[in-house]
Parts: structure tokens; sequence; C-alpha cells
């Protein structure tokens, strides 16, 4: 009986360790400007990451990501602050941590793995996206001493506000 009653204790304990284990709420975009501020620096760091998915999808978050850096340089020069950042589907959002996790600064991009295609089937033109499955992609970043490594998101709408899906990330140093 002692067994019983210990086992079924052990699985009740079982259980709320996983309705605990339940996902966050989504990041919205506006969140992350609210906690991070663009900074400034006197030097910009271009990175050079080659980005893999198993899948070409909409969404990059429903593919299997990697992202592997190939350079990393420092360059002269200073990057302006977004006043009005505009994301939408087609933006990444790329955002410089160090090496406690803490956000030092966020940048928005085009995502360069779309592709607009325009084809005739009828006597109407039709658009449409494709996605490229391997892309290299270019980041630059204010050149602060203390990014260790870069978060990607990918972003989608959710009740019309702009949320941030992470695809992974990647060592700067």
């Amino acid at each position: 009986m002692k067994i019983v009653i210990a086992a079924a204790f052990a699985l009740l304990g079982a259980g709320a360790a996983i309705v605990s284990a339940q996902p966050s709420p989504a990041r919205t975009f506006e969140a992350l400007r609210q906690a991070v501020s663009q900074a400034q620096a006197d030097a910009v760091l271009q990175a050079r990451v080659l980005w893999n998915t198993d899948i070409a999808t909409v969404n990059a978050a429903d593919a299997k990501n990697r992202f592997t850096l190939t350079s990393a340089e420092t360059v002269a020069g200073s990057l302006r602050r977004d006043r009005a950042p505009q994301v939408s589907s087609t933006s990444l959002v790329i955002v410089s941590q160090d090496d406690a996790g803490r956000e030092l600064d966020w940048r928005v991009m085009q995502d360069p793995r779309v592709v607009r295609a325009e084809a005739t089937r009828t006597d109407t033109v039709n658009g449409e996206r494709l996605y490229y499955v391997d892309i290299d992609l270019l980041l630059q970043l204010p050149a602060l001493p203390e990014t260790s490594q870069l978060a990607i998101y990918s972003v989608r709408a959710v009740g019309g506000q702009p949320v941030l899906d992470l695809l992974g990330t990647v060592r700067v140093q």
C-alpha cells in the first residue's frame, strides 16, 4: 500500500514538472526594443555566417537550422540606430549577447533566404516566394568587446504583433 501511494505521489510530482515545462509566451519585437537599446561603437563587427536548413519553409523556426561562423573581422565605421524599424515575416533580428547571455544590441535585416519569383502559367503573371536552403549571411553589428555570440531570430505575426522565434545562436569569440 505504501509503495502504491508513493508511486502515485511520484507520478503527481512528475506531472507537475511536465506542466511547469510549458513554453513561455512568445517574445514580441516591441518587448525586445523596450528591453535592449541599440548600441553605438567606433567600429563594426562584420561576421559571415553559413546558414543551413533542412527544408525550405516560410517560417525558418519550423526547420532545423545550423549556423557556422566562417569569418569575423572588425572594420572602422559605425552603424546608425533604427529610429522606426519595420519588421515582417521576411525579416531577421540579430541580437548581440555576452558570455552570460545578456543582450547588448539588436539589428534588423532582410531574410536572405527569400527569393521572389514571377511566373506565367496563364495569361497573368503570378508571384510567389521561394526559400533557399543554404545561405551565406553577412551580419554587420556594433563591435562591442563583450559580444561573444549572436542570437538569430525570425519574425512572425501573432494577433497583429511581430513575434520573435529563436532560430539559433553562433559564437563569434
